[in-house]
């Protein structure tokens, strides 16, 4: 399944899964490795998402969504990559009216996540959404 959806975004990208893979700095063998069933790791899932600006999830197949998650990966302080919530609300906007609240809980939330690596940021981010899916 992983594969089937990393080559229909290359697809939509006008790229190859090889062009795709150098970019995020993974090998040719990796690629392959991936055709033959093999799955990312957390990491390298992240990269794959923000390369596509699609979900995790999304691209393991647990959503049909493309960009149903919670977090991106990157700096939660707003450098490189804005945080979203799952209706894509930028939490970063300069908009006052536009911007959630945030209250010292979801900041202490936000804190931590901001140190975990990156491949538990990736569990972390498919539980969210895994949550989020189920209180719908």
């Amino acid at each position: 399944m992983f594969w089937n959806i990393f080559y229909k975004l290359c697809e939509e990208n006008n790229t190859k899964p090889n062009a795709v893979a150098k970019i995020i700095g993974v090998s040719n063998a990796t690629c392959t490795k991936w055709k033959n069933g093999t799955i990312p790791n957390g990491e390298t899932l992240l990269k794959l998402a923000d390369h596509f600006n699609v979900a995790v999830d999304y691209i393991l197949g647990r959503t049909e969504k493309p960009n149903n998650t919670l977090i991106k990966s990157g700096d939660i302080n707003g450098n490189n990559n804005s945080l979203t919530d799952s209706n894509n609300v930028n939490i970063n906007t300069k908009d006052e009216k536009k911007r959630p609240e945030i209250d010292g809980t979801a900041l202490e939330l936000l804190t931590v996540f901001n140190n975990l690596s990156f491949c538990d940021k990736a569990k972390v981010m498919s539980l969210i959404a895994e949550l989020s899916e189920k209180n719908k």
